[in-house]
């Protein structure tokens, strides 16, 4: 029975509409008792309206300054979910396809630190120093430089995490927009908090509940009692993360899938792994037929 006191998230803008479709159908098959919401990060109307009668659309809340950049509207997450009343929040970037049942995986840890007022749980990405140094943030730069921060330690990623505490999601949003607009600002903003002691940091002990990089290369699949399991160096994967600091992992391309006679167009990065590439085609497939009604009355469709 799904944990009353959590909410899945997740959040996008029009360009990212398909993406966020392949999300949904892959959490749907993977967690089918949860439920996952929507932020609107500048969605087309037909695309809000069907996700609102999907009930599950976060609406943009009226208190947020106008064309904010989506980093800064996820950091704001609070403020989307605040009609959820939950305690903690678990957040998954829209361009992540499910392998698993994470949501079983997730609701353990929260289980495991449900004395904890405030935390943040995710994966580390790389080191502080290989961000520095592949991007030049300047303004990252300037404050892990003020604040001595040690640039061996590990630079987390956003794309999949728990976070609980109003005040420490407040403080994250306001650091967020304080920092202004730069390469994954929201990102660097929490990786500040963390390493300024400003909010616990628990870090997942599976780098495959955010599997990501050219790690999603070697993503292999084995059965076990008549399932497909998604496997890396042996262990399961419960989240495979379109995104990577490498070529030669996905490509970022317009789409368009046919069904009876309509075209539907759209972004989506297509993963290079032929075995989760067959997976992305399988339920895009599956959801754009089982939609197919919904998407062509709100003239989503060609």
């Amino acid at each position: 029975m799904p944990d009353p006191n959590i909410a899945f998230v997740t959040g996008a803008n029009a360009h990212y509409f398909m993406l966020l479709c392949q999300l949904l159908r892959s959490f749907e098959r993977y967690c089918p008792d949860q439920t996952l919401y929507v932020c609107d990060y500048g969605l087309t109307d037909p695309q809000a309206a069907f996700l609102r009668n999907m009930g599950i659309l976060l609406p943009r809340p009226r208190t947020l300054a106008k064309n904010l950049h989506p980093f800064a509207l996820k950091s704001s997450l609070a403020a989307y979910a605040a009609p959820l009343a939950v305690e903690t929040l678990v957040w998954i970037d829209s361009d992540c396809l499910i392998l698993g049942d994470v949501t079983k995986r997730l609701t353990q840890l929260v289980a495991q630190h449900h004395s904890t007022s405030e935390f943040v749980s995710l994966a580390p990405d790389s080191s502080l120093f290989q961000f520095v140094q592949r991007w030049h943030p300047l303004p990252f730069e300037s404050r892990l430089s003020a604040m001595n921060i040690d640039l061996s330690l590990p630079y987390y990623n956003v794309g999949v995490m728990v976070l609980r505490g109003e005040d420490f999601l407040r403080r994250w949003q306001e650091l967020t927009l304080e920092l202004g607009e730069h390469v994954c600002f929201e990102q660097n903003a929490l990786n500040l908090m963390i390493y300024g002691g400003e909010v616990k940091c628990i870090e997942f002990s599976d780098e495959r509940l955010n599997l990501h990089n050219a790690a999603l290369n070697d993503v292999s699949v084995r059965e076990s009692r008549g399932d497909s399991v998604f496997v890396y160096d042996g262990d399961e994967v419960l989240v495979a993360h379109i995104t990577s600091s490498v070529s030669g992992v996905f490509e970022g391309r317009d789409t368009i899938l046919s069904y009876n006679g309509r075209t539907w167009k759209g972004f989506m990065r297509l993963l290079h792994n032929p075995i989760l590439g067959q997976l992305q085609t399988a339920i895009m497939k599956s959801f754009f037929q089982s939609h197919f009604a919904e998407l062509a009355e709100r003239d989503i469709l060609h």
